[in-house]
C-alpha cells in the first residue's frame, strides 16, 4: 500500500487533457471520413462518365452495324425478290407497322422525323420520347445464314433464300416451307430476314415502372411471326438523324438533310447519327442544364433542346457518327 506523499503522484488524465485528446481524435476522424466521401464521389463520377461513354459507343455500334447492312439481299437486287405466300403468317404490328410494311424490301432504309407524337403510330405515345427521330432498316442478315434447304429450320423465323447465279430470291417462313421459287444449286443460301425500327423510349421498361424514368434506345424487330420491341441501351435520351444522298449521279453523298428533305430513299448513301446519353442517376454536383445543343455539324444546323426541371442535374454526352450504306451503288 502506498501512503504518504507518494500517493499524490498517481494521477489520471485531467478534464482538459481528455478534451484535447477527444478534439484531436474527432479532427482525425473527420479528415478520414472526408477522404472516404471524396473517394466515393470520385469513384461515382468516374463510373458515371465511363457508363456514359460505354452506352454511347455501344448504341452507335449497334446502329452502325444495322445501317451498313441495309439493302443486303444475298447478292440479289430488291426488284428480283419475291414474297412466298406464307409471308401472310407474319403478324401485323400495331398501327402502320403492317406485314407489307415489314417486308417492304424495296425501301431498305427510311427515316422518320421526330415530333410531339411518334411519326409511326405503331409506337404508342407512352413508348415514344418526343422530338426524337426514328429509323427503319431492312436486310438479309449474314448471322445465321445457311445452306440447308427450306423446311429444315426448327425455329419459326423468316428467311430470304437467294441464288446469286440465277439472280433470284424469295422471302419465306422456313418452318412452313418445303420449297421456294428459287433455283437450288451450290450458290443458293438462306439468310435471316431482318427489319429493325430504332427509336427512343422515355422509359427503360414497357410499363414505365422505374422511378425516375430512364430514357432508353429501343428496337422493334422480327421475332418468329411477331414484330416485337426490345430495349437496347439505357440512358439514351435523344436521337437525331440526317441523310446524305447522291444528287449528281456519282454514287457519293453530296447533300445532307433530315427525313423530310429526302425525295427518294434509293438515293441515300449515308446516315448521320447524333445521340445523347445521360447518367442513370442524378448528381447534385452536375450542372443544372436547362438546355443543350445537338447536331451543330449537321446540314440543318444546331438544334437547341430544352431540359425540363425534372431532367436537370444529369451528366450528358453527345456522340456523332457518319455511317456509310455499303449496299448502294
Amino acid at each position: 500500500m502506498i501512503s504518504g506523499p507518494q500517493m499524490y503522484l498517481q494521477r489520471g488524465m485531467s478534464m482538459i487533457e481528455m478534451m484535447v485528446a477527444l478534439t484531436i481524435g474527432m479532427v482525425m476522424m473527420g479528415g478520414l471520413i472526408a477522404a472516404v466521401v471524396a473517394s466515393q464521389n470520385t469513384h461515382r463520377l468516374t463510373s458515371d462518365i465511363g457508363l456514359l461513354q460505354e452506352n454511347g459507343r455501344y448504341a452507335l455500334d449497334i446502329m452502325s452495324e444495322s445501317i451498313q447492312m441495309a439493302g443486303h439481299w444475298g447478292g440479289v437486287e430488291a426488284e428480283n425478290i419475291t414474297l412466298h405466300s406464307n409471308i401472310a403468317d407474319l403478324e401485323d404490328g400495331d398501327g402502320s407497322c403492317t406485314e407489307s410494311w415489314i417486308v417492304s424490301v424495296a425501301t431498305s432504309v427510311q427515316g422518320y422525323e421526330g415530333g410531339s407524337t411518334a411519326p409511326l403510330n405503331c409506337i404508342s405515345s407512352s413508348e415514344y420520347r418526343s422530338q426524337t427521330d426514328m429509323l427503319v432498316v431492312r436486310y438479309a442478315s449474314t448471322f445465321g445464314m445457311k445452306k440447308a434447304a427450306p423446311g429444315s429450320a426448327s425455329d419459326d423465323n423468316f428467311y430470304l433464300r437467294s441464288n446469286v447465279s440465277t439472280y433470284e430470291a424469295e422471302v419465306f417462313r422456313d418452318k412452313e416451307s418445303s420449297s421456294t421459287s428459287v433455283t437450288e444449286s451450290d450458290t443458293t443460301y438462306s439468310y435471316p430476314y431482318t427489319t429493325e425500327l430504332y427509336y427512343v423510349s422515355p422509359c427503360q421498361t414497357s410499363d414505365c415502372s422505374e422511378d425516375p424514368d430512364i430514357p432508353t434506345l429501343y428496337r422493334l424487330a422480327i421475332s418468329g411471326t411477331k414484330f416485337k420491341s426490345e430495349p437496347l441501351v439505357s440512358g439514351v435520351e435523344n436521337l437525331q438523324l440526317e441523310y446524305g444522298w447522291d444528287s449528281t449521279g456519282d454514287n457519293m453523298a453530296d447533300t445532307y438533310g433530315d427525313a423530310s428533305a429526302v425525295t427518294d430513299w434509293d438515293d441515300v448513301r449515308s446516315v448521320r447519327v447524333a445521340l445523347v446519353t445521360r447518367s442513370l442517376e442524378k448528381d447534385s454536383a452536375a450542372e443544372a442544364q436547362t438546355s443543350y445543343s445537338i447536331g451543330s455539324y449537321m446540314g440543318s444546323g444546331s438544334q437547341t433542346v430544352d431540359v425540363s426541371s425534372a431532367d436537370q442535374h444529369y451528366r450528358r454526352k453527345i456522340y456523332t457518327r457518319v455511317i456509310q450504306l455499303r449496299n448502294r451503288g
